[in-house]
């Protein structure tokens, strides 16, 4: 079962609140606790769970590029976004996407 927040809490003698507090660099958190807080992170293993961050947070941080193929032009135009969207924390993907056959609509 993965470690969640309210468990590093517990081991740490604090608040959840607290804790991310710590781990998101929100508010001044003093230095005891936050050591006691981190203490706690390594010994139990705590891992954040970014699909819960991103649900939160309303986005994802994630920029899809999708282009028809990725010879020659889209290739190097995908390189080099990827380069600073991913510098500045974000996430890119790339797809290639052959055109789609025209379909025919029954009524």
């Amino acid at each position: 079962m993965a470690v969640r927040m309210a468990d590093v809490a517990r081991a740490a003698g604090v608040s959840v609140m607290t804790v991310s507090n710590v781990l998101n660099d929100r508010v001044p958190v003093g230095e005891p606790t936050r050591a006691r807080v981190m203490a706690a992170v390594d010994e139990l293993g705590y891992q954040v769970n970014l699909t819960a961050r991103h649900l939160r947070a309303g986005r994802t941080d994630t920029i899809a590029f999708i282009a028809p193929s990725f010879h020659d032009y889209f290739g190097e135009l995908a390189d080099k976004l990827a380069l600073p969207i991913e510098a500045e924390g974000a996430t890119s993907c790339s797809h290639a996407r052959a055109r789609c056959p025209r379909r025919r609509w029954r009524r």
